[in-house]
């Protein structure tokens, strides 16, 4: 249903063909919560917030996008979404039960300032809340070496930040400090749970921050 929203759009309708074979949406989505503010930063054409909204009428999913040339495809006129244009490195990122960095780090300006927004991410969420980070793995080889290519086709110029498990600083894990790193396979869980079956090459880091009552 949401691939039809993005029809006749050119490239865009191409992308989110790709998209929907590529990135694992299903996975990420179970993990996303049924109800609250969702904030999917860097959003780019909107598909998984739109994604997220259709799924669940309960959720209000905020996107932010500071490339134009995407966000004005984002808005298909779901009644529980809304998007801005607008730089997630800079924005004021309102409290919420769900932040989503999906794809996107990669393409900050450097480790450091990925590291300032991990930061605020996780003192942005209320109680109880999630950061939910998908990044590109090393694993399968062939695969990150085709998101290299890619990313460079598509951002030319842009120098590419990759961040790997061992990258994602202790800190911002569990209050009691577990922190799960499963074999490489598809991908890579930091949430106390068991590793899932979605697109190899993506590694999910889930941050469990904020102990207490919504």
């Amino acid at each position: 249903e949401i691939k039809k929203l993005y029809q006749g759009l050119g490239w865009p309708t191409l992308f989110v063909k790709i998209r929907f074979f590529t990135a694992p949406y299903r996975q990420l989505a179970s993990r996303v919560p049924s109800a609250g503010l969702i904030i999917d930063l860097g959003c780019g054409y909107g598909l998984f917030s739109n994604l997220l909204a259709f799924l669940s009428p309960q959720r209000k999913v905020l996107g932010l996008e500071l490339d134009e040339s995407k966000i004005k495809y984002a808005d298909r006129r779901i009644k529980n979404v809304s998007f801005r244009k607008e730089n997630i490195a800079q924005a004021d990122i309102p409290s919420a039960d769900c932040i989503l960095l999906i794809h996107v780090l990669h393409h900050l300006n450097s480790y450091p300032e990925q590291e300032i927004l991990i930061k605020i991410c996780y003192e942005k969420l209320k109680p109880g809340g999630q950061l939910i980070i998908c990044e590109v793995d090393r694993h399968p080889w062939w695969k990150f070496i085709l998101a290299q290519i890619a990313d460079h086709l598509l951002y030319p110029g842009d120098r590419i930040y990759y961040r790997f498990p061992e990258k994602i600083s202790s800190p911002y894990a569990d209050p009691d400090g577990k922190i799960e790193v499963p074999d490489r396979k598809a991908h890579h869980l930091h949430h106390g749970t068991k590793p899932g079956n979605g697109a190899a090459g993506d590694r999910l880091l889930f941050k469990r921050a904020k102990i207490g009552k919504k």
